[in-house]
């Protein structure tokens, strides 16, 4: 499984971009600072507005100004700075400088169910966390930055179809040699370990949409996020037809040699509305949100190809707020194209020739 790992440690963004330019003379990095909104002349971005233990202050932009607060918070700042949808922002007493009624709508998650299924072996990631195994894993990951401690312990990510004419996978499982409640533990000093198996099964593109909202003109009050999860029945049927797929996998050879019987849902849940009702109750989000500050050109969209904000100038979202719809599958390497994209749009960079063709690219795979 392919994972933003290096040197044994998580790869985030900032690890990846920051600390390096860090040192830069051009850069100014602000800690334990929120942003309480941007601000305007007229309908130009000229600054940020922002507030840290030492007070209010703010910084202007010589050029344009980037927002980049993510599904939940580039809306929130969006309709504190005046823009968005006009009667949310004049009910709560905001003066609306531009009615953008998609600001904070189209707000899009995978719904996702965790499986556990027991294991006939000791095998798999539990074995690993006997307080002695995790001292010494531990200790190797402190001092070589590899071992089993320096992985995501995801074993696969599988994408399929769970019905037949569809022209892209609409189900992921991410299947876990662990059950997702292990803690660690040693003979003797507490209950026997479950050694078994996880899986997180998720609906790739679900239609139901939820939305952001502000909850008051404070910005320092979280906004009120809506998921509207399994809303539309289609998203119900989806998830249905992957807890069956899953069941089918782990059932089958050479799988079902190490599977030791359903835990959860558990093989007696079986009908439509059974399986729909443990769901409804037991389903969560992948921490995959997007889409409240889409891209498109229609009444809805809050930003251009070019991630400008319609309506207003100098001013550009870049996260995975602009995001129509929730990728294929996780969002943090689409949330970092983004990023890319948006350098190279201030730089005035080009695309590549390459890039420009209107023709596929003809690939060759080999081996297993």
């Amino acid at each position: 499984m392919e994972a933003t790992i290096g040197g044994g440690r998580r790869s985030s963004s900032s690890r990846a971009y920051l600390t390096e330019a860090a040192t830069r003379p051009n850069l100014t990095i602000r800690v334990e600072a929120q942003t309480q909104r941007l601000i305007l002349e007229g309908r130009r971005a000229v600054g940020v507005e922002y507030r840290d233990a030492g007070g209010l202050h703010q910084v202007f932009a010589s050029g344009e100004v980037v927002l980049s607060s993510g599904t939940y918070n580039s809306p929130q700042i969006l309709m504190l700075s005046s823009i968005g949808p006009r009667r949310q922002l004049e009910a709560l007493g905001i003066d609306c400088v531009l009615d953008l009624p998609g600001v904070g709508q189209n707000l899009s998650e995978h719904p996702n169910l965790i499986m556990v299924f027991g294991a006939k072996k000791r095998v798999g990631l539990t074995k690993w966390l006997r307080y002695d195994r995790t001292a010494a894993a531990a200790a190797r990951w402190f001092l070589r930055h590899d071992g089993v401690f320096a992985t995501n312990s995801a074993a696969a990510n599988i994408f399929i179809r769970t019905r037949v004419g569809l022209d892209r996978p609409d189900m992921q499982m991410i299947c876990m040699s662990v059950n997702n409640t292990a803690t660690m533990w040693f003979p003797g000093l507490t209950p026997p370990p479950l050694f078994g198996f996880s899986a997180r099964v998720g609906a790739l593109h679900p239609l139901s949409r939820g939305a952001v909202s502000l909850r008051s003109a404070d910005p320092g009050e979280p906004p009120r996020i809506l998921f509207n999860l399994l809303q539309a029945p289609e998203d119900m049927a989806t998830m249905t037809a992957g807890v069956r797929a899953c069941r089918r996998i782990y059932g089958t050879h050479p799988q079902k040699e190490l599977v030791g019987g359903e835990f959860f849902p558990g093989s007696a849940v079986q009908g439509d509305a059974e399986l729909a009702e443990l769901i409804r109750r037991n389903a969560t989000h992948r921490s995959h949100p997007v889409g409240t500050c889409r891209m498109g050109l229609d009444d809805l969209a809050v930003v251009d190809a070019k991630l400008r904000v319609h309506g207003i100038e100098g001013l550009r979202v870049a996260d995975a707020s602009v995001f129509p719809e929730v990728p294929s599958g996780n969002t943090n390497v689409p949330s970092i194209m983004v990023g890319e994209k948006a350098a190279d749009l201030l730089k005035g960079r080009e695309p590549s020739v390459a890039s420009q063709r209107d023709e596929r690219p003809e690939w060759t795979f080999a081996g297993h």
